[in-house]
């Protein structure tokens, strides 16, 4: 089996679509699989039987995906890495391609396109790809299928994902990226994410919501500042993004972008509670 120095890193807790993610890994790379969150027996002994994978199990309880996902890229022992989600299917050939734009790029990202078997899903399944691929003038550098040289990290603030985030982190490095103005590539070819349901995607929006709150927090944006902007941003569509929802899909995908948004907000909205701004305090005080 063709081995391929590339460091693939995959979180997963209890989703079982893991084994079309390892099925559609080509060649022999290493997988770094991290367990986290009370991931299920039926998880673990799936990625036991696939001898290419290395596990790693985190013992505390919840997901901070960012946190995951540094400890992940911690373990590898590749240069070259490359981001995968659990319930995403690789095509064929792209790693080796990945690997030859590595040694061209700082970063790498392919496209994502986004299946669906129901009527909710296909309403996920657009939003998603409008936030992937139409959204920021398409050049939102966001997992999965993000890879790129350990090297940058020192060049992005000197660390990876932020973990004070949790989620949302990948628009966050997406920003640094930018702003470090590294060398990278889009490529043509697509990861294919398996369906999602609409109740686990607006959980996401208020995790992703919680995490910007976070981030700007650090920033020193306040909460009132940051409301405002982002009320006035969807009030007065701001950034198009609603004139491009219609544009593209048409009056029902945009009502569900509009409910996605208010859930993002709602986590936005979450992170005033005292406990939860005075951990952060501690934390920002002591660093």
């Amino acid at each position: 089996m063709e081995s391929i120095p590339l460091s693939v890193i995959i979180p997963v807790s209890n989703d079982i679509k893991i084994k079309k993610c390892l099925s559609s890994v080509e060649g022999n790379p290493e997988i770094i699989v991290v367990l986290n969150n009370n991931p299920s027996k039926e998880v673990i002994d799936t990625t036991k039987e696939d001898k290419r994978c290395i596990p790693v199990f985190l013992t505390a309880k919840g997901c901070n995906l960012a946190q995951v996902i540094n400890i992940g890229v911690q373990k590898a022992k590749n240069e070259k890495i490359v981001i995968m989600n659990s319930d995403c299917v690789f095509p064929n050939k792209i790693l080796s391609k990945i690997n030859f734009n590595l040694d061209r790029f700082d970063v790498v990202k392919a496209r994502l396109s986004f299946l669906h078997n129901t009527f909710s899903e296909s309403l996920v399944a657009k939003v998603r790809y409008l936030y992937s691929h139409i959204f920021n003038n398409q050049k939102n550098i966001f997992g999965p299928g993000m890879a790129f040289n350990k090297r940058i990290i020192e060049k992005v603030g000197g660390y990876l994902f932020d973990e004070d985030m949790g989620w949302g982190e990948d628009s966050d490095l997406s920003r640094r990226i930018y702003k470090a103005q590294l060398s990278f590539l889009f490529m043509e070819e697509e990861i294919v994410h398996l369906p999602e349901s609409v109740w686990h995607d607006l959980k996401i929006a208020v995790r992703i919501g919680r995490g910007k709150r976070i981030r700007d927090y650090k920033d020193s944006i306040s909460f009132l500042m940051g409301a405002t902007n982002l009320f006035y941003s969807i009030i007065l569509d701001r950034y198009r993004h609603i004139r491009l929802s219609l544009k593209h899909y048409g009056l029902l995908v945009t009502i569900y972008l509009l409910i996605w948004k208010a859930f993002y907000f709602a986590g936005y909205f979450y992170f005033i509670n005292s406990k939860n701004l005075g951990k952060l305090w501690i934390k920002t005080k002591a660093s």
